[in-house]
């Protein structure tokens, strides 16, 4: 199974990289919707989000191609770039889709998927990421806890491991 997990990592890899630029595109064009909006740094966090949610929202509109009016000509100006935005995006979405074809594939080709099939909301994609954030195959781990550490899990000093700071933290 050496094989289908190095290829796993690949797709997973190209997996969060498709979902981290579908992330950046949406929120950058949302940022710019936000300033036409009236965004200020000084608002309270509540107007803050309130605004980043307007603005989410006629992200959304613009791309299901419903009319806008009441969001204003200057705002509807920018629409050609949020189609835009809309059309990058989806090139993303194509290569996500396409990598989390291919892991479900590999998935099902590992020794354990059978066990998972059993395992209720563990479907082959799911166990596809897993066995892929592991990086090697899990049996080969000297201990579980190495496994628990490498998957975030890890209990250090008596409490569940975390990103800190610094190292006092």
């Amino acid at each position: 199974p050496a094989p289908d997990i190095a290829h796993l990592v690949m797709l997973q890899r190209k997996r969060k990289f498709a979902i981290r630029a579908q992330s950046q595109i949406d929120r950058s064009i949302e940022s710019l919707i936000a300033s036409i909006l009236g965004f200020r740094i000084d608002a309270t966090e509540k107007d803050r989000k309130a605004v980043f949610a307007k603005a989410k929202a006629h992200r959304l509109a613009v791309e299901k191609g419903k009319d806008n009016t009441e969001a204003g000509d200057t705002i509807n100006d920018f629409r050609p770039m949020i189609l835009a935005s809309a059309s990058s995006r989806a090139v993303w979405d194509e290569i996500r889709e396409d990598a989390e074809k291919q892991m479900e594939t590999e998935a099902k080709r590992l020794p354990i998927y059978a066990w998972s099939e059993g395992v209720r909301g563990l479907g082959a994609k799911g166990l596809a990421i897993i066995v892929a954030e592991a990086g090697i195959a899990i049996g080969d781990y000297r201990t579980i806890s190495g496994l628990w550490k490498r998957m975030g899990l890890a209990v250090i000093g008596g409490r569940s491991q975390r990103r800190v700071k610094d190292k006092a933290g």
